[in-house]
């Protein structure tokens, strides 16, 4: 075992690294904020993440002597934290040991391939565990094994990715993906767990032009493993034009189908892969009941450092019901705005605040299968429906140090009892509802949620991007049922590869 330990300390610290300019940016705050910063700056393509390399090469490579096209690294990934959760009832030590291996190889500048696995065990803060245990998945990382008192899961992430040419580029991964200019997202977020999928990303002129095929997996949470998983696709257009350096609009649109049914075993249907927005009218001609979303993104650089951005999402409506006022139930849709600025009064000081809002039912189906979900998790907010949050940032970057302060405020209509839903929980029919009229966001149990999380973080080795990190995270929630609350303090040692989101 210690010369295991051994070898991955050195793999950490010596990892074979060279600089690759094609594929993905790894989808992490940390790392995406120079992305982020020269396209508040000069304008860009900001909602779609990940980020692609090749996007920004000029600013990648300006400092870099490259004298091969071809190359491969090996390296070592880390996600371990110990710390203490104290609650209302107990005071618990916490564990997370998540360790693996990362591969990356690029061929003459047009292909890239990358492999990430790591096995994490943890036994984490009690509300986290709580979740788990609920669930039967790690929120954001799949399906969770019991290991003692603890919970032990794979991760795999990876992709192959091809640039064809100037205007087109090619990936097929297991991964996660992002729209959006927010810390959260409306439309799709990485919430959720890893999905298989297919992207084409198109750049014309001032638009780049996503399709996005992938399949997720329903889990039913009371059935036994023979029935317990049902397999969906997603369809999803997003289209985003650059109407100037300072101005972005997209339109996006999803559709949701279940692999198989009572009737047939539909599986991928062809009907979807036309490449051209919108496809309602292709739902419509084929008389389907399948789950279709359409949504705006908008953002607008105030000045350089400035930036204001909001999301529209739309599940169903009618103008007549809202016009009406009366709490209809298909009224289904979300807004969001928000607004960040980088390197805000003095170097190295970013801020960013944003409000979100869904009404109940939105992102949910009759057929409780075609929801906007995979694994238990949200493909859009981690609060589904029936919410309102507001949250936000503030952070100094200093050499190597990084000081942030992050704040949420939340409140969530909860289910009071699982046979009737009043819109909070994505994964129940929309056809358990109690009634058709009077419905408001935030019905049913009122419950109200607290976060504060609070972390200083050092770079100890830039190429393998691996950090030490001390936190303190504070979490309440309440309703007219139960109270709890967590103090946990942490230090961590990871390759912050991808976010993790227990804020919620």
């Amino acid at each position: 075992m210690k010369l295991i330990w051994i070898a991955f300390i050195f793999l950490t610290v010596n990892s074979v690294v060279a600089q690759d300019i094609i594929g993905n940016v790894p989808m992490h705050r940390y790392l995406e904020r120079k992305y982020v910063k020269d396209q508040i700056s000069n304008g860009g393509h900001s909602s779609i993440r990940p980020y692609l390399k090749e996007d920004f090469q000029d600013s990648l490579t300006k400092d870099i002597s490259l004298t091969s096209n071809d190359w491969f690294s090996v390296k070592a990934l880390s996600d371990i934290e110990l710390g203490t959760d104290k609650t209302t009832k107990e005071f618990d030590l916490a564990v997370r040991g998540g360790v693996g291996l990362g591969l990356n190889a690029t061929v003459k500048n047009r292909l890239s391939v990358v492999a990430n696995y790591l096995y994490n065990y943890v036994d984490g803060p009690s509300y986290v565990d709580s979740l788990t245990s609920d669930l039967g998945v790690s929120p954001g990382f799949g399906v969770a094994t019991k290991v003692g008192d603890a919970f032990g899961y794979h991760q795999l992430q990876g992709y192959i990715h091809f640039k064809a040419n100037k205007f087109f580029a090619l990936q097929l991964g297991n991964g996660k993906n992002f729209i959006g200019d927010g810390y959260r997202s409306l439309l799709l977020s990485d919430i959720s767990n890893n999905y298989p999928y297919f992207k084409i990303t198109t750049s014309v002129w001032n638009i780049k032009y996503i399709n996005l095929f992938t399949r997720q997996r329903h889990i039913d949470r009371l059935g036994d493993m023979s029935s317990k998983f049902s397999g969906k696709f997603t369809a999803t257009h997003y289209l985003d034009w650059s109407i100037s350096k300072s101005v972005n609009l997209g339109l996006f649109e999803s559709i949701v189908w279940q692999a198989q049914d009572t009737l047939l075993d539909r599986g991928f249907d062809l009907n979807y892969l036309n490449p051209i927005i919108f496809y309602r009218p292709v739902e419509y001609q084929q008389g389907s009941a399948d789950n279709a979303l359409m949504g705006l993104n908008l953002s607008v650089n105030i000045i350089k450092k400035l930036k204001v951005y909001g999301q529209f999402v739309i599940d169903e409506f009618l103008l007549d019901e809202v016009k009406a006022d009366s709490g209809w139930w298909a009224n289904k849709y979300g807004a969001q705005i928000g607004i960040k600025a980088h390197d805000f009064i003095i170097e190295g000081l970013d801020f960013q605040t944003e409000y979100s809002s869904v009404r109940p039912y939105t992102y949910s189906h009759g057929a409780s299968v075609q929801n906007y979900g995979h694994d238990n998790g949200s493909l859009a907010h981690p609060y589904g429906s029936n919410y309102r949050e507001w949250l936000s940032f503030i952070s100094y970057r200093k050499n190597k140090w990084i000081f942030e302060e992050q704040i949420s405020l939340a409140v969530h209509g909860e289910d009071s009892i699982s046979s009737v839903s009043y819109g909070g929980d994505l994964f129940q029919s929309y056809s358990n509802r109690p009634y058709n009229y009077g419905h408001f966001t935030g019905q049913g149990l009122k419950t109200s949620i607290f976060y504060s999380h609070l972390r200083i973080s050092y770079l100890i080795h830039a190429k393998s991007n691996l950090r030490a990190e001390l936190g303190y995270v504070f979490r309440e929630r309440k309703n007219g049922l139960e109270y709890e609350s967590n103090h946990y303090i942490y230090l961590g040692l990871k390759t912050n590869l991808w976010n993790r989101y227990n804020d919620y």
